[in-house]
C-alpha cells in the first residue's frame, strides 16, 4: 500500500465515507510532514519516514487510549521536536488518554501531564515533570530526570553551625539553622548554585564551598563549570552573558547554594 493507503487503513476498516478518509488522511500527513509523500511505497521511505506513517495510522483513527512506544526515536533532533510538539497539540485536540514510553528526559517533561519514573520494573515515583524534578522521591529519580550533584560526605561539627565533609578534605559549610537529617546524601542541581570569585562573603543562611575550576563548556545560553570539590566533581550551570567574567580553568572560586535548593536523599 501507499503512505496514504496504510494510513488510511483503519478508517475503512470503520467504513468511513471515502471521502473523509481522504480529508483525514491528508490532515495527519500533514502533521507528521508527510503530506508529500501520499503516494510512495514503504521501500521507498526512510527509516524515520515509515516510523511517522505508524504514528499517523495509530492519531488518524481517534483511539480511546493511545499507547506510544518510544515513537520518536528514528527522527533527526529537529523533526523530533517539531513533532512531539504536533503531537502533544493533537493529543489536546482530540483528548486523547496517551501513555507515552521514552528514555528521553526531554521529551517525557515537555509532552506529559504526568510522569512515572520506572527502574528495573518498579514504579519510583509518579507525579508532575516540575514536582519530580523538583521533589524527587530518591537519588535514582535525582539521576534519572536533569542533571544533579549527588554529594558522598559526613556531617561534622562546624563552628555555629554544622558542614558535610567530602572525601579529600573539602567541605561544603551549612547553616546552623538548617534541618538536616541524621543519613541521606547531600544533592543540588547545577543552575541552583551561584559562582562568585574566592573569598566573597556570603549570607549566613546559604551553604557555601570553596573549590577549583576544573574545566568549562560554553553550551549558547549556558556556562558549564565542572569544580573540583575534594575527590568528586560538581556541575555548576550559569546563565552566558557577553561581558562577563568567566573563571577559567584552576581559577579558585566559592560557591552558594541557598539552603532551599539543597535535598537529602537516602536512596
Amino acid at each position: 500500500m501507499t503512505v496514504a493507503e496504510n494510513v488510511g487503513f483503519g478508517l475503512g476498516v470503520r467504513k468511513l465515507p471515502r471521502a473523509e478518509i481522504e480529508t483525514r488522511v491528508k490532515r495527519i500527513l500533514d502533521v507528521v510532514h508527510l503530506g508529500t509523500l501520499a503516494g510512495r511505497y514503504p521501500s521507498e521511505l526512510s527509516g524515520g519516514q515509515q516510523q511517522r506513517v505508524a504514528l499517523a495510522r495509530a492519531i488518524v483513527v481517534e483511539p480511546q487510549v493511545l499507547l506510544l512506544d518510544e515513537p520518536l526515536s528514528n527522527l533527526d533532533a529537529k523533526l523530533r521536536v517539531e513533532v512531539r510538539r504536533e503531537l502533544r497539540e493533537l493529543q489536546k485536540r482530540l483528548g486523547i488518554t496517551t501513555i507515552f514510553v521514552t528514555h528521553d528526559q526531554e521529551e517525557a517533561n515537555t509532552i506529559c501531564d504526568r510522569i512515572a519514573v520506572m527502574s528495573s520494573g518498579e514504579v519510583q515515583q509518579v507525579g508532575t515533570p516540575m514536582e519530580l524534578y523538583e521533589h524527587p522521591a530518591n537519588l535514582f529519580v535525582a539521576g534519572f530526570l536533569g542533571t544533579a550533584n549527588i554529594i558522598d560526605g559526613k556531617l561534622v561539627p562546624s563552628g555555629p553551625g554544622v558542614a558535610y565533609e567530602i572525601p579529600g578534605g573539602a567541605r561544603i559549610e551549612l547553616p546552623g539553622s538548617a534541618k538536616i537529617p541524621l543519613h541521606g546524601r547531600l544533592v543540588f542541581r547545577p543552575q541552583s548554585v551561584a559562582l562568585l570569585p574566592a573569598g566573597t562573603p556570603v549570607a549566613l543562611g546559604d551553604a557555601h564551598f570553596q573549590a577549583s575550576v576544573a574545566h568549562r563548556e560554553f553550551l549558547g545560553a549556558t556556562l558549564r563549570y565542572g569544580l573540583t570539590l575534594g575527590q568528586q566533581e560538581v556541575l555548576i550551570d550559569v546563565p552566558f552573558r557577553s561581558g562577563d567574567v568567566l573563571h577559567e580553568t584552576g581559577a579558585k572560586v566559592s560557591a552558594v547554594v541557598p539552603h532551599g535548593a539543597l535535598l537529602w536523599l537516602d536512596r
